[in-house]
Formats: structure tokens, sequence, C-alpha cells
């Protein structure tokens, strides 16, 4: 196989170097083919851009996107004297003149496929569907964080297009491959949304076909998003750091009586006996348990490193709501346990602590809307969700811009739009944001007593 670009001059048209004077001739039309193999053969339906370039002023402007045929094989004709530039999806570049009338034939060769077909498991906790490999695994087989890969179910169901993250750095609803660090497998999902695994009309012993679309083509949403955090105590401060544990505040909410941060249960992210002794220190009374089920927390009971007499004390004098929550906010499922939890909430006196397992997505998505109902304006939500960040990754407004902007638009705005319902860059202003949590509560399924009533146990 060639390992560099070839060309075929025909009627001498493709020359060695590309001097200034051959701008000088008069303009003759002409047609340029492209062929592009890849693994030896034609390579249809491959898609191709032609660009005219200027190395005078340094431009290049777009004649037009082409795809192959089953022959592999573009034609763009009209074209006059001048310098060109094949452009292929991955960003590779085939340069060629043009300098009198007739064609010019070049070649392209595409890198190996990359491609592979595995099982397909339910992740039940969120509904994804989790690729029969391992992160490692994954790696190997050729796949990047910040690709951009095509995957088919066994069942036919089909996603193109779909980047590769770390973490869950999307809107809600766009699709992702997610290789979340501490997961066992990547899971392909919707991202904050209804589950990959129903939609996709999946079932036990299905298989997933993954192929490399366009290598690094979500590079920079990576790179902007690329948030790695460590399970050790001693990289942090302090053990509140550690946790993420904090008071919420915003609007009229009652000073010390509500706070958030990770599982003081789930030793997953090595933080639940932290986590319980500081909610044992703090006095909390009751704990909205956005994440765990009487399965889970079985399953955590049974493990040797399981250190949370606390949280147990709690559950066991029904201090405890545990609510199972996925991260499809807007989901019938999300919103009806959600009331639940909050109306159980309110029959206790607290203080109240609330998490999931980082204390970041689902707590802080709740954290917000609760925070709006007590009349939080938008400059104290942010505040309140991005400490998060810095918390955990050290990422604020000061120490990474880049980052820090990254995460206002991708994860901040798109909450706030969850809870609103209002389009990027709207007005907050006023009562925007406690009636828009109303609302949403009211989708819940609460009653405008319910909700009064949950005012008021939120508010001075």
């Amino acid at each position: 196989m060639k390992k560099e670009l070839s060309a075929l001059i025909a009627c001498a048209l493709l020359a060695p170097s590309f001097p200034p004077a051959f701008l000088t001739p008069p303009p003759a039309p002409a047609a340029a083919v492209l062929t592009v193999e890849k693994d030896g053969r034609p390579a249809s339906g491959t898609e191709v851009s032609l660009y005219r370039l200027d190395p005078g002023a340094g431009t290049e402007s777009l004649v037009g996107s082409f795809e192959t045929g089953e022959d592999g094989t573009v034609t763009a004709s009209h074209l006059t004297t001048g310098l060109y530039c094949w452009v292929r999806r991955d960003g590779e570049k085939h340069g060629f003149r043009i300098a009198g009338a007739g064609f010019v034939r070049t070649e392209i060769e595409l890198p190996p496929t990359v491609t592979v077909t595995v099982p397909v498991y339910e992740d039940t906790e969120f509904g994804a569907a989790q690729i029969g490999l391992s992160l490692e695994g994954f790696a190997e087989a050729g796949f990047d964080l910040g690709d951009s890969v095509d995957i088919v179910f066994g069942n036919g169901y089909a996603l193109a297009d779909v980047p590769v993250y770390n973490g869950y750095n999307a809107r809600t609803g766009m699709p992702l491959v997610c290789c979340y660090p501490g997961y066992a497998r990547p899971s392909v999902c919707f991202c904050n949304g209804e589950g990959m695994w129903k939609i996709a009309g999946l079932k036990e012993g299905d298989t997933v076909t993954v192929t490399l679309r366009e290598k690094a083509k979500y590079a920079d949403v990576q790179e902007a998003m690329n948030l790695v955090y460590s399970n050790d105590i001693a990289d942090y401060d302090d053990p509140e750091t550690f946790a993420n544990f904090r008071p919420m505040k915003g609007g009229a909410l009652k000073e010390g009586k509500f706070w958030r941060g990770a599982s003081p249960v789930n030793n997953t992210m090595n933080r639940a006996a932290a986590v319980d002794g500081l909610i044992r220190d703090a006095g909390v009374g009751f704990v909205l348990d956005l994440a765990d089920t009487e399965a889970k927390l079985d399953s955590f009971r049974a493990k040797e490193d399981f250190a949370s007499p606390y949280f147990m004390s709690l559950y066991e004098e029904g201090n405890v709501a545990l609510l199972g929550l996925n991260a499809a906010f807007r989901s019938p499922g999300f919103m009806e346990k959600l009331a639940g939890g909050l109306c159980e909430m309110m029959k206790h006196d607290g203080p109240v602590y609330i998490h999931c397992l980082e204390g970041k997505d689902r707590t802080g998505f709740v954290c917000a809307l609760l925070e709006a109902l007590a009349g939080a304006d938008y400059d104290e939500l942010l505040a309140d969700y991005t400490a998060t960040y810095a918390n955990y990754y050290g990422v604020t407004a000061e120490t990474d811009p880049a980052k820090y902007g990254a995460i206002l638009d991708v994860k901040f705005t798109d909450i706030v739009a969850l809870i609103t319902g209002l389009p990027d860059g709207s007005d907050y202003g006023g009562d925007v944001l406690r009636d828009s949590a109303a609302a949403y509560l009211r989708e819940c399924g609460m009653t405008e007593e319910e909700i009064a009533e949950l005012a008021e146990y939120l508010c001075e």
C-alpha cells in the first residue's frame, strides 16, 4: 500500500512546484478527476473538498464538496488556471495546479479502516449501551478521545458522527461515547437524555460495530473539557474540598440548612468515609440520595471498604430518601421520582444533605432548581455550580479561563436551559428563574400547594 499521496499527470498539467508565475497565463477551463483509494481499493462514499489557493494572499476559497462514486472518483469541472488543493475528511491535503485546458487526475490513499464489532451490554443505572471492551481495549483498538465514530448496533439502529469524550461533554440529548475514568466500559448514550438501550431497541445478545469516522474531529472540545481529578485526599487542601462538600447558597435559602456534595455511601471515588464524617459534623438530619436504590445500598454494604456508620444510622431511622435517578432531567421518570423525593424531604426538619455520586451533575441540577425556587439569581446559581469544578479540578475563571468557559457553555448553560426552557442568552432577570423552577416542578406533578410549601421550607 502506498504510504504517501501520489499524483498522475494528464495533459502535462501537474507540475512539481508552484512558482508565482503559474498565475500569469490566461485562464483556461479544465476538469480535475480525483481517485480515492482505501486498503488498495477504490473508496466509494468518501467526502472530499476542493479549494482554490491564493499563495500571495494566503487564502483558500472553497470550490465545492464532493462524495466519491462507486469507482472512488469525483470530477470537478470548469476549473481555470491556478493552484488547487483536495482536502479529504481527516484534514490531509493534496495540492495540484492547472496550467491550461484539459484535465488532471490525482490519487489520495486513505488510512486503513479502524473498526470493531463486539457485544453490547445494558447500563442498568443510566440506560446507556456499553461497548464490550474495557476503556484500555477501546483505546488499543485505535479509538482516541476527541475522535468521531459511527455506531451501528446489530439490530440496525445507527448513529453517525458521534464524538468520543472522557465525560458527558455535550448538550442534553446529543449522542456521545463516554469513556469516563473509573467506568468499566465505554458507554454509548444520549447526554442527559433517555436511555440509549431503550431508544435503540436493544436486547441481550446484541452487538455494536464502532467505526472511526474522523480522527481528532472533536479534539478541541475534548481538550477544553478534559477534566480528571484525584481520589487521594492528600492531594486536596482539606476534607471539604476533597468531598465537594459545602452549604447551598442563593436567594433567601436558609443558611446552614441545606448541604451538597459527594456520596457518603458509594465509595467508588474513595470519598464515602470522609463525606460520612462531614455530614455527621454538620448535624445532617435527612439525606436526599439522588443516585442510589435499595439494591445498590445492599451492594455497598457488602464491600470490605464500607465505612458509613452515620449514613446508615439515618437510613435505619427513616431519614434517607433513595431516589435512584439517572441524569435524564426532563424525562417523566426523573421528574416523577424527584417530586416524590422533595415531598418526602419536606417531612423532615433537616439539615438536609443532597448528593449523587460526585455531587456534580444530578446534584448540580437539583440544587440549581431549588436555589432558583428560593430566589437565587443567575450569578448565584453559576457560583454554586462552578464551585464543584474548583473543588475537583482547580478550574476557575482565573486559573483556566478556557476550561471555565467550556464548562459554562457545555454544562451550566444546559442546566439553565433545562430549568427555564428558554434559549441560550435569554434574560434571566426578575422572577424568570423562580417562576421557571416552579413551572418545572409543576411538570414534575407537584401541586401549587406543594410548590408553595417547598418554597417556604427552603427560604428564611
